[in-house]
């Protein structure tokens, strides 16, 4: 307790000169989120410049074998395959596949959780992806995702499906299979949505094997 206990005519001490009874000490806390945040720093850093060193190298690639088909074919499977493998080592994924993945041409079906979905399946198989038409517009990105030949579509007008239809054919010609989200957009994984069926039926009527995959991530436990 504050102020002690005074004898009678002891004088009071004055403000300040005696320290309360068992009074806290404190000290500095050193924060976890140090270390943490450099990992992710570094990270990042690496995540980039592995993406700038691929994308130079599919870019110098395909000015050099535009007109041999099957040598670029097997350069994007080497530049961009190799891009998803080592920007899964540098992010820290572990990747367990259950069952073989499949060879071209194929229309995979999938569930979409995030753009992590895409360092997944492009570091398994050698394919091109059906996105919303959005990415195509977006700076140095929407360039690079065209020149990897991905599928762009404008679900709000199907006049465009005849176009998206022929970009498959053109993938499959190049060897390469084709991955749709068929749920249209991203989810968190506890639900399927509604499928949208427009490339599904065109798929059924040209006899293109028809796979799916299933993708879920558990996070690590600090």
């Amino acid at each position: 307790t504050w102020p002690p206990y005074r004898y009678p005519g002891e004088r009071a001490p004055r403000p300040g000169s005696v320290p309360p009874i068992n009074a806290p000490t404190y000290g500095t806390a050193r924060s976890s989120n140090g270390p943490k945040r450099r990992c992710r720093t570094i990270r990042l850093i690496g995540l980039c410049g592995i993406t700038v060193g691929s994308s130079i190298c599919w870019l110098a690639g395909l000015t050099v074998l535009f007109a041999f088909p099957n040598a670029l074919c097997r350069w994007r499977r080497q530049t961009i395959g190799g891009w998803a493998r080592a920007s899964a080592r540098v992010l820290g994924m572990r990747i367990s596949v259950r069952n073989p993945p499949p060879r071209a041409p194929f229309l995979l079906v999938s569930n979409h959780l995030s753009y992590l979905d895409i360092v997944v399946l492009e570091s398994q198989v050698d394919c091109a992806f059906i996105a919303k038409s959005e990415i195509a517009n977006w700076p140095l990105f929407g360039f690079m995702c065209r020149s990897l030949g991905m599928i762009f579509i404008d679900r709000k007008q199907k006049r465009g499906l005849p176009t998206v239809i022929a970009r498959i054919a053109e993938a499959f010609a190049r060897g390469l299979g084709v991955v749709l989200f068929a749920e249209g957009t991203s989810t968190d994984g506890h639900s399927v949505s509604p499928f949208k069926s427009s490339l599904l039926e065109f798929a059924a009527s040209n006899h293109v094997p028809v796979h799916y995959a299933s993708i879920s991530y558990v996070a690590p436990v600090d």
